[in-house]
């Protein structure tokens, strides 16, 4: 067995040497000695599924032993023996528990000696569930296709023993390797083929879980649209291109499981054009193929959602007190555009009312929000419907702040980034007094490599590309606060 991580070594129980001497004696006075009750205490733990092993005490044996009737009885998994140690015998406890059980066992053990004395040894001892962790996520041994040439990154995880772990890898895909610290997977693989290799995670305190996993690194095409595809409308055109990496150009693409939505078709290229007739959601398979003989093909799952009537955007911007709305962050972000349907279009307010101050002007298929609100809170539901009679609603909330409160006057929409390129932007403020202390309020949406400081600068390196959204919030030196969600795309 382990105890905290380290073997246990056989040393003899102290009390066994007082125990010999006792039967010595009790040999010389030529009698029959009583069953003394004799606690033995400090008897280690046992873990499930650990092997355990110890010598209780040693002298002249063999002996022969049984669990008295009434105690409890020994672990499941552990037995005694008789064990020759140092010219002597011992009595060893030994085996594997194979379940918690009770958990304590209190066990009285009645232990006769070759010269017929009898002792009863009476000691308690403790079975604690599985002390050891495992390789948890993921648990399937066939990892997520890698493509050549392309950058890879698989995350393994364990729980239980004793932090922090430390993970390596043994034969691992040519072009990855694993973080020893995080037990993340990454890099760029450079060999086509299946491969087979080993992950191990060891503990602090020494105990280690190794299991096998299968990688297969392919340079069969695949097409690079994300799912789902961007969203369609009713009786409005609609216009995506597919796009494909690795294998031989150029690709040929098809629809090979269920249908596209109802007006869209798409060509041997891969455009996919229409106008979209009838509302859901449509999930088809679409297959690239590339021009190598024979051609290596792909399918992939996507998914188009066709809206009926759809409102953009979603939120109204926060408003100042005896400012002018829009604040110059949010220029041109109330003016709200309806898509899809057929014209003329209808708008009105219904559930709530526009804050004091603030009008609403419908013209076409939008509508625009403006004017010089006062103090307080809007929650309101604008409502539209189009001349074939479809109708749609849309809820807003938002919060127009005293005088003296901090305004971003930052545009939402960042400047883009680049992967690997330095990145440096500084929000603004106005309407209260300086300084300013910013503060971050989503930071795991942050683009990775991306930071935002107290002083109110978003910079770093970023890594990932891709269309991130994070909150920050401004607080003024009369404490007073306003925050604002920003955008940032980062291009490849």
């Amino acid at each position: 067995m382990k105890i905290n991580g380290s073997p246990r070594s056989r040393t003899p129980n102290p009390r066994s040497f007082f125990g010999a001497l006792l039967l010595a004696l009790a040999l010389l006075c030529g009698g029959q000695a009583k069953a003394d009750l004799i606690t033995w205490t400090g008897v280690p733990d046992g873990y499930v599924n650990d092997s355990y092993d110890i010598l209780f005490f040693y002298g002249s044996g063999p002996y022969s032993w049984e669990v008295v009737p009434g105690s409890d009885p020994l672990p499941d998994g552990l037995a005694f023996s008789n064990f020759q140690f140092q010219g002597s015998t011992a009595l060893e406890l030994k085996g594997t528990p194979t379940s918690v059980g009770r958990g304590t066992y209190n066990v009285t053990l009645r232990v006769t000696y070759s010269t017929g004395l009898i002792d009863l040894w009476k000691f308690t001892i403790i079975i604690k569930p599985e002390y050891s962790m495992s390789i948890i996520s993921p648990s399937s041994p066939f990892l997520p296709k890698a493509s050549l040439g392309e950058a890879y990154t698989q995350t393994f995880k364990a729980t239980g023993g004793v932090l922090p772990y430390t993970w390596s890898i043994e034969a691992e895909p040519p072009g990855l390797d694993i973080d020893t610290r995080t037990g993340v997977l990454s890099g760029t693989p450079t060999t086509k083929g299946t491969f087979t290799f080993q992950v191990s995670v060891t503990d602090n305190a020494g105990f280690t879980k190794t299991r096998r996993y299968t990688l297969i690194v392919t340079d069969t095409p695949v097409i690079t649209n994300t799912n789902p595809l961007p969203n369609g409308l009713l009786n409005t055109a609609y216009r995506v291109q597919l796009t494909g990496k690795l294998g031989t150009t150029p690709y040929t693409f098809a629809v090979t499981g269920l249908n596209l939505p109802p007006g869209l078709s798409m060509t041997s290229g891969g455009l996919i054009t229409g106008t979209p007739t009838v509302e859901g959601t449509y999930q088809f398979e679409l297959t690239i193929s590339d021009s190598s003989s024979p051609a290596k093909t792909n399918a992939q799952q996507f998914t188009i959602n066709v809206y009926g009537l759809d409102i953009n955007p979603k939120i109204l911007p926060d408003g100042m007190q005896n400012s002018p709305y829009p604040l110059p962050a949010d220029a041109g972000a109330t003016t709200l555009t309806l898509s899809g349907g057929k014209p003329p279009f209808r708008f009105r307010i219904t559930k709530g009312k526009l804050p004091s101050g603030i009008a609403w002007y419908p013209s076409g298929n939008t509508v625009t929000f403006r004017g010089f609100p006062r103090a307080g809170t809007a929650n309101f539901t604008l409502a539209f419907a189009d001349a074939s009679g479809q109708k749609g609603e849309q809820q807003f909330a938002f919060t127009v702040a005293p005088a003296g409160t901090p305004a971003i006057s930052t545009p939402a929409a960042l400047a883009n980034g680049k992967v690997g390129q330095p990145y440096s932007v500084a929000l603004q403020s106005t309407g209260a007094p300086a300084p300013y202390l910013w503060r971050i309020l989503t930071p795991k949406t942050l683009p990775k490599g991306i930071f935002v400081s107290s002083t109110g600068v978003v910079s770093g390196t970023p890594t990932v590309a891709g269309n991130y959204s994070f909150a920050v919030r401004v607080t003024a030196n009369n404490r007073k606060t306003s925050s604002l969600t920003f955008t940032l795309t980062v291009d490849p």
